[in-house]
């Protein structure tokens, strides 16, 4: 009787990974900085490759830490870490950059990349449960631990937190305000009443709109001139309408009181009155000049943008003009889509750089057949998304636009239409005219 033959043993399937797909995002974020916020779903176990692997535990943390981030930076991290050499040198990062297919499709090697780290851990897991069932674990222990592991593949290894995660901190930051009766740590706008009633958070995108002539860019420039050189923090403000000169003689004049004709026609200048503030308004603003940079580029995407930004560290404010000419990356698309996808970029940028963000935007023209001409969420352009998608919405309004005998003459109306953690309502301030800027009512008289 013949013997039956022994099975020929299995070989061990391989891991599941993509090795092309894990040097594309690598590549990819090297080369174009501003995809790094396709990274947040990774973690460095989730690349297979060990050089990979090396190459992205610098790679993540200088993205977590909004570091400059290209082949150069990381070379130098890498060096320091003494690991450069380990994986290859400086070429395998060229390597890295040379073998992208299509930056564009970043999203698809992220998710590449993390299912097949997901697999792997499917794998491992299903390898440890066998043996917990198998082995001399309790039975219910056994059964725990395999649902909690599959629990936490099904989130995509996002550790669980609860609602009740760092409320202790917050409670303690609030104690330490109630005992030092201390103002809370917040961006203000310059302005007493306004700062009474709208409140500038950390981070969230705030709509800045209005018809116009109201005054939208003097607004935000007062505000972004406020945080820069009063509060000393670094901001940036990309004008798309308006040209770098103009913007720099606003700000002189807003700096300086020297009105804005006057700088547009030197001739008119009074020698002994003007010249001397002007000096002192250039002076000032040497001073602090790092904390206002302004890109005044036209047709910017949101990838220029983020890109601008995070060539500056620590932003404490982002301030767009105006939302209307920010080019969309999908032109193929409807405007409407265009400015949804464009708002939650900008919603999503702004968490990302933990700074609030101020877009500019357009009214629609059908306000003008009403009676009361003053702005309403709706009358917002592609209102939609916008409305949706604003953490708070100021409109500016002025009645002697429409009625030039109204007794409201140099009188302004900041509407705040919505405050996710605050109240609307309507402040009354000061319109300048000849220095195009706005003043507290106080101050004003």
């Amino acid at each position: 009787m013949k013997s039956a033959k022994k099975a020929a043993p299995q070989q061990p399937k391989e891991q599941p990974h993509s090795v092309e797909a894990e040097q594309a995002v690598l590549g990819s974020v090297m080369l174009f900085p501003e995809l790094a916020r396709h990274l947040e779903s990774l973690v460095v176990d989730d690349f297979f490759d060990s050089n990979n692997r090396t190459v992205a535990e610098i790679v993540l943390q200088r993205a977590k830490d909004r570091l400059p981030l290209d082949v150069i930076t990381v070379a130098h991290a890498l060096r320091l870490a003494e690991k450069l050499q380990c994986v290859g040198g400086i070429a395998f990062l060229g390597q890295l950059v040379e073998s992208i297919p299509i930056s564009a499709h970043i999203q698809h090697y992220v998710d590449i990349v993390k299912e097949s780290s997901l697999r792997r851990q499917l794998a491992k897991l299903l390898q440890e449960s066998q043996d917990d069932v198998l082995g001399a674990a309790e039975y219910q222990q056994a059964v725990s631990r395999i649902l909690a592991g599959i629990a936490s593949l099904q989130r995509g290894g996002v550790e669980t937190a609860f609602v009740e995660d760092g409320i202790d901190e917050m409670l303690m930051e609030m104690e330490h305000i109630y005992e030092s009766k201390e103002a809370p740590l917040r961006r203000k706008t310059g302005l007493t009443d306004v700062d009474r009633q709208f409140f500038i958070e950390e981070d969230g995108l705030f709509v800045l709109a209005g018809r116009p002539a109201m005054g939208k860019t003097s607004l935000a420039l007062g505000i972004a001139s406020h945080i820069a050189f009063v509060e000393d923090k670094p901001i940036a403000f990309f004008s798309m309408e308006m040209s770098r000169k103009q913007i720099q003689r606003r700000i002189l004049s807003h700096m300086s009181g020297v009105p804005a004709e006057k700088l547009r026609d030197p001739r008119m200048l009074d020698t002994e009155r003007d010249l001397p503030r002007l000096l002192r308004a250039r002076h000032e603003l040497a001073a602090k000049s790092k904390r206002f940079a302004l890109d005044a580029r036209k047709n910017l995407t949101i990838s220029d943008i983020r890109s601008f930004c995070r060539s500056l560290p620590d932003l404490s404010a982002v301030f767009i003009d105006y939302l209307g000419l920010i080019v969309s990356e999908d032109p193929k698309e409807l405007r409407e889509q265009q400015v949804s996808a464009i708002t939650r970029e900008l919603k999503t940028f702004s968490s990302e750089i933990c700074a609030p963000i101020f877009v500019l935007s357009q009214l629609n023209r059908t306000l003008e057949k009403r009676p009361d001409k003053r702005p309403i969420p709706s009358d917002l352009r592609e209102s939609g998304s916008v409305e949706q998608d604003a953490d708070a919405i100021l409109f500016v309004y002025r009645d002697e636009v429409y009625h030039p005998n109204t007794e409201d003459r140099g009188i302004a109306e900041i509407i705040i239409a919505k405050q996710r953690e605050g109240a609307t309502g309507t402040v009354r301030v000061s319109w300048q005219p000849e220095t195009t800027r706005f003043l507290d009512l106080v101050d004003s008289i």
